[in-house]
């Protein structure tokens, strides 16, 4: 079968499957779905879709959020609009550390937890718990976590490079930095971090 003819078949699909198919692929990496975007004007069309972009993996950018104050600006805004929860995770760090505006931050950290993103249901309960909302921390309600657990257990949970933003910001806010810093090198259990910040907060 030639290209043209398998590209014609790809595109005679429903539009949903047509979405399902680029998102797996979206949600692989922001490069590979790029390449959908030159193959014909269907398959560029079906990327834009808001189910595709909602499931555009934007790990890296989370990552390093300052990254978004001068690049991806137009994706970002895109990926929030789709409901992205990695997306909403980065705008969330940047309204509540950067621009100290907690009451969007948190909305967004909140979008994002309640999207499965674990890295925004780790911070989102971390937050509320300094703020001293323990038990907005811990509803189970707002992450339909696979695991079945709530926040708090997520946090447990949860692995991976946060931990650094966590320094970035919260250590920071509770007067930790040094300290938080120290436990980024050391691997102490996160909880504690949390334990720490509430009792400061206090």
């Amino acid at each position: 079968m030639s290209t043209q003819n398998s590209l014609s078949l790809i595109e005679s699909l429903p539009q949903e499957l047509l979405a399902e198919i680029l998102a797996r692929v979206a949600s692989s990496s922001v490069e590979d779905i790029s390449h959908c975007l030159t193959v014909s004007r269907t398959i560029s069309s079906a990327v834009q879709d808001d189910h595709v972009i909602k499931r555009l993996n934007l790990r890296p950018q989370a990552m390093n959020p300052m990254l978004t104050f001068h690049r991806y600006q137009h994706l970002m805004v895109k990926a929030i609009n789709s409901d992205n929860p990695a997306a909403h995770y980065t705008e969330g760090i940047k309204q509540f550390f950067t621009y100290d505006n907690r009451t969007i931050g948190l909305l967004h950290l909140k979008k994002s937890a309640g999207g499965s993103y674990d890295n925004g249901a780790y911070l989102y309960g971390i937050l509320m718990s300094c703020m001293g909302n323990i038990e907005e921390g811990g509803t189970p309600t707002t992450v339909p976590h696979t695991n079945g657990g709530n926040l708090l257990q997520v946090i447990n949970l949860s692995g991976g490079g946060i931990i650094g933003v966590f320094w970035f910001g919260v250590g920071r806010n509770c007067g930790r930095k040094k300290r938080a810093r120290q436990e980024t090198t050391t691997s102490i259990p996160r909880l504690r971090l949390s334990m720490d910040c509430s009792s400061k907060a206090k």
